[in-house]
Order: structure tokens, then C-alpha cells, then sequence
């Protein structure tokens, strides 16, 4: 439909999920230093890192649990490689490779417990506090299952531009989550991204924004 207006339309796409990021991080063609890794079922951990990934202009390449296919090898070699989640989703076996094309041979794991504690590092980790004048907030997909996820996905773009991260909650903030948001001392606006995260759980981030 889209062809017959006259915009020319392009498809990114590989026989899978892996392939498909290889397709769109070539698209990309990045010059960044660095590169992030998400496994095939860390939907949520690619969700933490998106904003950060797209103000980079740093590709995310989607890996196998135990694999690390050649191309993605191509790709992230001589890069500073960050790891997004834990051994459940990209195991020791595969960071171990990872090591071995890093720029400085030794990959970096960000990870927490489950996906609250990864969204918190992931902010802790990637984000100076003084710098972040916006915070967007999104379903985290605990409730629901993982199609609750595309809000984030929507507001990465618009993040990016605004240098803020994407806080995941539905209802509540663990403690490091908690930790996370009062170290953002010069946060000027809230934005929540999509219905279904509780009133309560935005009054505290209010409250932790104005400690």
C-alpha cells in the first residue's frame, strides 16, 4: 500500500530475530565505539538499553543463548561490547567470545536479579545523574507478557533525543530502581509512555524526584 503512494519502502529482514539485527546494525553502519548484546529472549533487557543504543547511534545485535553467529562476530568485533542481562539470556560461553573481539578483550556484563534490577543498572550505568533533565516511564511487561513492551519501544527515539532513560515499571519500584531515580536529582519532567502503570507507583517516582 505504502509502494502505491509513491514512498519508497524498504524492508529490513533476516530468516530470525539474530539475523534481522545483523540486517538493521548494517543498515546502521556505525561508527560508534560501542555495541550492545541482548539475548533472543531478553526482550525487556533490549527495552533498557534502547534509548541509549539509538543516542549512540550503537547497534543492538540479538544473540543466541549459547551461539554467537559469524556475522554478529563481523560486526561487533573491535568494540567496546556491553552485555545486556544475565547468563539466562546470554550465557558465560558466549560473553567469553565476546571477550575475545572487545576492544579492550573484556566484555561487560550489565545485569541485575530480574528486569528491574537490569532497567536500574542499565540507568545507573549509562546515564550521569546531572545530565538527565527528563525521565520516561513504561510498562516493564511483568504483567501482561512481553507485547506490553512496545511502549518502550515507541518512546526510545524520543528519548534518545531527550539524552533520558526509560524507567520499566508496571507496579512498584524495586530498591534499586528506587536508588536509581533519586540519583537523577535534576529531572525536570515525568513522562509515562502508554496506560497501565499504577498512580502510586508514578506519585513515587514524583516523591523520589523532589528528595
Amino acid at each position: 500500500m505504502l509502494d502505491q503512494t509513491g514512498v519508497k519502502v524498504e524492508r529490513l529482514h533476516g530468516e530470525n530475530r539474530y539475523m534481522t539485527s545483523i540486517e538493521v546494525a548494517k543498515k546502521l553502519n556505525s561508527n560508534s565505539e560501542k555495541a550492545f548484546v541482548v539475548g533472543g529472549n531478553g526482550e525487556v533487557d533490549a527495552m533498557s538499553i534502547s534509548a541509549k543504543a539509538a543516542e549512540l547511534k550503537a547497534p543492538i545485535v540479538v544473540v543466541e543463548k549459547d551461539k554467537l553467529n559469524e556475522e554478529a562476530k563481523a560486526l561487533l568485533e573491535n568494540k567496546e561490547i556491553y552485555i545486556i542481562g544475565g547468563e539466562s539470556c546470554v550465557s558465560e560461553v558466549v560473553k567469553l567470545e565476546l571477550d575475545k573481539l572487545d576492544l579492550n578483550k573484556s566484555s561487560e556484563r550489565v545485569a541485575g536479579l530480574d528486569r528491574k534490577e537490569t532497567n536500574a543498572k542499565v540507568i545507573s550505568k549509562f546515564y550521569e545523574s546531572e545530565d538527565v533533565l527528563e525521565l520516561f516511564v513504561a510498562k516493564d511487561g511483568y504483567v501482561g507478557g512481553k507485547d506490553k513492551l512496545v511502549d518502550a519501544l515507541a518512546a526510545a527515539p524520543l528519548a534518545a533525543t531527550k539524552l533520558s532513560p526509560i524507567l520499566l515499571t508496571t507496579d512498584g519500584l524495586n530498591g534499586l530502581q528506587q536508588g536509581s531515580v533519586e540519583e537523577l536529582n535534576n529531572v525536570e519532567k515525568v513522562t509515562q509512555v502508554g496506560n497501565g502503570i499504577s498512580e502510586n507507583t508514578i506519585q513515587l517516582i514524583r516523591n523520589l524526584l523532589e528528595k
